[in-house]
């Protein structure tokens, strides 16, 4: 006759899908971990980028203005010329992985 011991195959069969799971744990969480951190990135960016055209549309100076701004606990500085009947207005800040950025936005006026 033989006998029905099967207590060592159910350990193992336990230890295997454990290790499963682990193996798929550890590959997800630094991944969603990233994908949050570049999330916020954007979200700084288009909010850098939305306040600086908003600012440039309403820049009505014939001189150089530089302000700082906020978003996302994130600091920037926006600073606007005039020159050669040509608007610029850049927005300047650091990321999270304190890598400067620089976007800038132009506006060509039309001849008085």
């Amino acid at each position: 006759m033989l006998r029905n011991n099967h207590k060592g195959f159910v350990l193992m069969d336990t230890l295997l899908s454990f290790a499963v799971l682990l193996m798929i744990t550890l590959t997800i969480l630094p991944i969603t971990q990233h994908l949050l951190k570049e999330r916020h990135s954007l979200q700084v960016q288009l909010g850098m980028v939305s306040t600086l055209y908003q600012e440039l549309l309403h820049y009505n100076e014939n001189h150089d203005i530089t302000k700082r701004i906020t978003i996302n606990r994130i600091q920037g500085t926006l600073e606007f010329t005039y020159q050669n009947k040509v608007r610029r207005g850049c927005v300047y800040w650091e990321n999270e992985k304190n890598i400067p950025e620089t976007k800038c936005l132009f506006i060509k006026m039309p001849p008085s």
